[in-house]
């Protein structure tokens, strides 16, 4: 009897259309491929019937029932190879290639710039660029002033690709930048690829273009002694977008003078799916009391970071019908609801606010939002900017936002 095949590993699916065909574009979130495909509805099927427990032959009966075309078991395996030579598959292939590549990542002694096509890759022109963004249209209009007033509790900044998002970077950074400097940063990034745990922290820090940003090793360690399993999908930070480009804005505005925590940040839809909340997951609490006590323990002046987006809309992420300026300004209006619990409320009722919604938005961000609310205790938030990113001729809207909190 024919062995079961292997099955298709998480991937990123959008259906695109294209001159009245649709069309199936994947693509890997965790970045171990660097490959895209474009799949026909016949060739998704084939890639949905592969999770592991299937041979070529029920595959290929499968595709006859469905579609009444004639496949063969020898179409159906030569299927599973492309797929399989671009890592799409959970094949013993893959799994050498993964290991190798995380292997590398955990040696290196800074986690490497990924994403360096969303901003400006030049050394030389990324300080310029990136000073461009406080006085760009939509910006706070004005480059950071020298620091005064209170430190910060927290800030709220976007994700979204730099070129995009730029200004309401500028918003949350100027605002950071304009208060006495923290000694840490405590950056708390959506995981887009998703975590088997809520978090992923990572002890070490980020590089870029203009520099490295060096990790809090005692906070880290102190973090580590408390939750060891916090840091046991380090390898997720490897090629995930939300903290990079914070630790970008922070290198570029404070040099090596602060050191960053890296913890990516998941769980809130388990918590949705199962009717509960997150205190039925007691490794939520377990792991930002650590990091609470941590920083109470060192004395250190700590800045909280969410590195989140808000909501993300249109067909191009599986909406039924194509974005109008009702349906935007629905969207903002949701987002302003949580904005507003989020900067006026604590963490629980952040997350009675979202679940309330069903995620109908799809907030990029809900789970960090949570943690960063969690932490960053009794203060109010302020809002600095909010913007929508529509991109029309994709029929996609993303949405952002800049807060700052003031510690109270």
């Amino acid at each position: 009897m024919s062995s079961p095949l292997p099955a298709i590993r998480p991937l990123e699916v959008h259906a695109i259309e294209q001159e009245g065909e649709v069309r199936y574009h994947l693509s890997d979130p965790a970045g171990y491929s660097d490959h895209e495909a474009w799949l026909t509805p016949q060739a998704l099927f084939l890639a949905a019937q592969l999770d592991g427990s299937h041979t070529a032959a029920e595959v290929a009966a499968a595709l006859r029932a469905r579609f009444g075309a004639a496949v063969s078991e020898a179409e159906v395996e030569e299927a599973v190879a492309q797929l399989d030579e671009v890592l799409f598959l959970e094949s013993d292939r893959f799994r050498a290639h993964q290991q190798a590549v995380d292997t590398a990542f955990l040696a290196a002694p800074l986690r490497p710039p990924a994403h360096t096509a969303a901003y400006e890759p030049d050394p030389a022109r990324l300080p310029a660029f990136l000073d461009r963004l406080f006085t760009a249209g939509g910006g706070p209009g004005a480059p950071p002033a020298p620091p005064h007033g209170a430190p910060l509790a927290g800030i709220v900044a976007p994700h979204i690709d730099i070129h995009r998002g730029g200004p309401v970077y500028a918003h949350a950074y100027r605002a950071l930048a304009e208060a006495p400097p923290p000694e840490t940063a405590v950056v708390l990034g959506t995981c887009h690829a998703g975590l088997a745990h809520p978090f992923a922290c990572l002890d070490k820090g980020y590089d870029t273009p203009l520099g490295g940003v060096e990790v809090d090793s005692e906070l880290a360690a102190a973090v580590r002694t408390a939750c060891p399993w916090a840091f046991a999908e380090a390898t997720a930070h490897r090629r995930e977008h939300s903290i990079e480009f914070q630790a970008l804005f922070l290198r570029h505005l404070f040099g090596d003078a602060v050191r960053i925590l890296p913890i990516l940040v998941d769980g809130l839809h388990a918590c949705l799916a199962s009717g509960g909340g997150p205190a039925d997951e007691p490794r939520i609490a377990t792991l930002l009391d650590a990091v609470a006590e941590g920083v109470a323990r060192l004395g250190r002046r700590v800045t909280y970071i969410a590195a989140v987006d808000l909501s993300h809309v249109g067909t191009h992420f599986g909406d039924t019908e194509p974005l109008d300026a009702g349906r935007l300004a629905a969207v903002e209006e949701s987002d302003r609801t949580l904005i507003d619990t989020l900067g006026d409320g604590g963490g629980d009722d952040f997350y009675a606010a979202w679940a309330a919604t069903g995620d109908a938005t799809r907030v990029c961000g809900a789970a960090p939002l949570y943690a960063f609310r969690r932490l960053t205790g009794a203060s109010r938030g302020e809002l600095l900017a909010y913007r929508q990113c529509h991109t029309p001729e994709e029929d996609l809207m993303v949405s952002c936002a800049a807060m700052a909190f003031p510690a109270g």
